[in-house]
Order: C-alpha cells, then structure tokens, then sequence
C-alpha cells in the first residue's frame, strides 16, 4: 500500500531520546577499518510538535550495526557521518523522541552534496509508556498524570512544559491507534503498494497511507481501493479528532479528498516541499470496519 505523510503546521526541532550503551558518546563516529575512506557529512530535519526536549537521530549500517549518532540541534537540523562508501550503499536511519513513537526508515542511500529527508513525525505522539504503539493503556497514564506535579510518568509531558494538559492529550489523540513507523525507501513512491487484511466483521483497520521521497506532491493523486462488499469507510481521517465522512480539504491533515465511492477513495496532498529536498512520512490513515470476515486487500495507487 502506497504511503503519505500528513504535514501540520508545528515547529522543527531536533530530538532526545535514551540511547543505548553503545551510544555513550553520541559525538563521535565508529572506527573505520583499517584503508577506509574519510567520513562525508549529510543533513537533514525533523519536524514535530513545539517542545524543549530534544531526541536522538541513529544512523546504522544495512546490518543493523550503529554507524552515528549526531548530538541535538535545536534549530531542526541533524548532521550525520558516514564512511565515504560506494553509490548505492544502503543505510537505516532511526528517530527517537520521548512520549513518541519510533520511525525508521530503511535502504536510505546518502550522496555527497545531497540533502537527507524531511521526516515528519508530528503524528506519532503518545506512546507514553514506550511500547511501540499508542492506545488506551497511554491513555491512562497520561490521564493520571493530569494537573499533578510532580510527574510519575515524565513521558506523559509530550510538549515538555513540565504539565500535563489538554495539550498532550490532543497530541496523544493525533496518535492513537498507531505503531512505530517502518518504511522501505524507494526513490519518489508511495509504499506499500497493497496491505492484506485478515478482516473481521464488526473490526476497525487504520490504514496508513506513507509517502518516502517525495520531491513534490504536485499533480499527484492517490487512490485508495478495497472492496466495498468486505469493507465500509467509518473515518476518511483518523488524524482528527472529529470523524470525516465526506470529501473536502482536510486541512488540521494536510489533505484534500477529492472523491469518496464504492471501493475507492481519492485524496491528494497539500504540502510544498522545498526545491532540493525530499520529503516522507504517514499522509493519511483512513478507518475502515470490516463488513465481513474474509482476507481482503487495501491498494494504494497514484
């Protein structure tokens, strides 16, 4: 199933996040091999909710292997090191920020003289207790951490205010429902291309529509299709609060649907991305109940 990112208008910070032993110095490169080339700097930047707390952008090798890990910059941008390598070396490339969940993108490939992607993760807050998804049991703590001072659960503080408030509850809501984010980069796609469905009746399905460098979403229109006899829309934006039944701009999402019928849904993207730079991240998530119980599939096209 093709994939999207959802573009709002909040502030571009770099992040902090707990980082593992063998990150104990987040400042310095691995060892290089012995007759390895010198190390070539990339850049890039995140966008997320306004907050003081900072997280921590990974850079590891095809293998898993860390490689870098930048310090934080506070102006959005991250600065990554790497082993000079030839064309086409893949990489993964792995955003953490407290209360939030991760995003990995993987067979990144870094060239010289090239800006690294814009990732947005201004949809995946909430995942207080840092299980890999953001439901009711987030819920709850975030709840209980209402007004009190001080916290028990600091990760429940998603804007990093030192309160607990209508404010990271609706960051939170903007969240639920949602796992860590994994995507497979190709180059100006939408991914994946379908999703198969074990569907049963009476069960409600989030699918997310992502996006992996995109240069422009101009002239490109999605479209979503699954089978109306199995699956019926109960939400064209699981992003807001407020369930959306019917075509328009969405723009609390970033998005216009343009069309909604039986088996298809057409949407587009309202964002500009910057000359030179590439975008990826979730553009959309549309809640579906299954009518039905049978394996079915979701396809995204554009």
């Amino acid at each position: 199933m093709k994939k999207l990112f959802i573009p709002t208008l909040l502030l571009i910070l770099m992040l902090s996040y707990a980082i593992p032993a063998w990150a104990a110095n987040p400042n310095t490169i691995m060892p290089l091999e012995e007759g390895e080339a010198a190390t070539v700097d990339f850049f890039g930047a995140i966008i997320y909710q306004p907050s003081p707390r900072t997280a921590t952008v990974t850079l590891l090798d095809s293998a898993g292997e860390p490689i870098y890990i930048p310090p934080p910059a506070l102006d959005g941008s991250y600065a990554l090191k790497a082993p000079a390598a030839p064309a086409g070396t893949k990489y993964i490339l792995v955003v953490r920020k407290p209360g939030y969940l991760s995003y990995t993108i993987r067979n990144l490939k870094l060239s010289e003289g090239e800006p690294l992607q814009t990732i947005d993760i201004c949809q995946l807050a909430g995942d207080v207790n840092g299980d890999g998804m953001v439901n009711s049991i987030d819920l709850t703590y975030l709840l209980s951490e209402f007004n009190r001072a001080p916290l028990n659960y600091p990760q429940a503080d998603i804007d990093g205010n030192g309160l607990v408030n209508s404010v990271d509850l609706t960051y939170l809501l903007a969240g639920f429902n949602k796992r860590n984010v994994e995507v497979i980069l190709e180059d100006d796609i939408f991914l994946p291309d379908q999703i198969t469905i074990n569907a049963v009746a009476g069960k409600e399905y989030d699918i997310s529509v992502s996006a992996s460098g995109i240069g422009s979403f101009s002239g490109k229109e999605i479209k979503v299709k699954y089978d109306a006899a199995v699956f019926e829309v109960v939400d064209l934006c699981a992003f807001t609060w407020k369930p959306v039944i019917e075509p328009g701009p969405i723009a609390a999402a970033g998005i216009t649907v343009t069309y909604v019928g039986s088996g298809e849904i057409r949407l587009t993207v309202d964002k500009t991305v910057p000359a030179g730079k590439q975008w990826s991240g979730v553009v959309d998530a549309i809640r579906f109940r299954a009518k039905a119980t049978r394996v079915s599939v979701v396809s995204v096209e554009y």
